[in-house]
């Protein structure tokens, strides 16, 4: 699933193509955008400065030509935003984002941040669908080309989020990262990061290990077996201990009077999730036909047809339910966010 798009600039369009506008900005790829200067003044402190100076005259032009950096597909989004219409949608591309956002820093426009935070807010969503897609989609170990994809534009949007203070961004670009299998974030770099202090990399970093951390909780996996052998037992009368019923071909952890707790392939599903949420402590873990495909190997040693047809049958709705306490654990964990000077 694409994230980002590199459409090319389709030309001005209104309200930007007004002869009777009073100023012209040339856009640094050659396109001119008709303004006025009094909604400019009014929206950025740097261009009410510049027009209140005495502006050379430009040649062989009735209305004055104000050459500025930003190419025209950041510079027509930037004045949508100012322009007093409905609000824009901005391209979903990082680096016209991070193009609005630095012409907003250096034209002083308030306005800037909390629209390029929505539309950073919005790729974000995107991109956590997409990292769900990829794992459905039965990628093996995290070494495909699309999980590289997705990290670079992850990354991205973390450098941009901390450069520019955008707290809830950051955060919830960090909750994404935890699907993305860790050699692949580590071998990936973009030029954004080099923007970043090294402690804002290790506020990452330290997220994570404390999402694995927690995601792990030895009380919380306790529970959810005990939730297994109570809402799931898949099985009929084959062995009866104090008047419940057990599968006799499955082997059972027990406690310390002797009492069956939970079935020993799923006691070494959750050890297996355990290791492997260290390695990606996303909710994703839990619930992918890694982890399904997991159980059924664990579980093979049964061989009674009825058990293991239940056990196929309702084992995935109990790893959603897993993985909807992993998301539930994790929302807890807070980013320790600080603004990059």
């Amino acid at each position: 699933m694409e994230t980002q798009s590199s459409e090319e600039f389709q030309g001005v369009e209104a309200p930007f193509d007004d002869p009777s506008a009073d100023l012209t900005l040339q856009s640094s790829d050659g396109h001119h955008f008709h303004v006025y200067r009094i909604i400019l003044a009014q929206a950025s402190l740097q261009f009410k400065t510049t027009f209140s100076l005495p502006q050379p005259a430009t040649e062989g032009a009735t209305v004055p030509v104000l050459p500025l950096t930003e190419d025209a597909k950041s510079l027509d989004a930037l004045l949508r935003i100012i322009y007093p219409t409905r609000s824009p949608k901005l391209p979903g591309e990082v680096r016209v984002i991070k193009n609005i956002l630095e012409a907003g820093r250096k034209y002083e426009i308030e306005l800037v941040l909390d629209a390029c935070a929505e539309s950073l807010l919005d790729l974000v969503e995107k991109l956590e669908e997409a990292v769900d897609s990829e794992h459905e989609d039965g990628a093996k170990d995290g070494q495909g080309n699309q999980f590289k994809t997705l990290a670079v534009t992850t990354l991205q949007v973390y450098a941009i989020a901390c450069q520019y203070g955008l707290e809830d961004v950051a955060n919830k670009v960090a909750h994404v990262t935890l699907s993305l299998p860790l050699p692949v974030l580590v071998s990936t770099h973009v030029p954004e990061l080099d923007m970043l202090s090294a402690s804002a990399l290790q506020r990452l970093l330290d997220y994570r290990m404390e999402c694995a951390k927690v995601a792990s909780d030895f009380d919380s996996m306790e529970n959810l077996q005990s939730e297994w052998t109570e809402r799931y037992r898949p099985c009929l009368l084959y062995w009866d201990f104090d008047n419940q019923v057990y599968c006799r071909f499955c082997r059972w952890k027990t406690d310390n009077q002797s009492n069956p707790v939970s079935p020993e392939w799923l006691d070494r599903y959750f050890g297996w999730l355990s290791e492997r949420i260290h390695e990606m402590p996303g909710r994703i873990v839990a619930n992918s036909e890694e982890a399904i495909l997991q159980a059924n190997e664990f579980a093979s040693r049964c061989t009674d047809g009825q058990c293991t047809l239940l056990r196929k049958l309702h084992f995935p709705a109990f790893a959603d339910l897993v993985a909807s306490t992993i998301e539930e654990l994790l929302s807890d964990v807070p980013l320790k966010f600080s603004k990059q000077a």
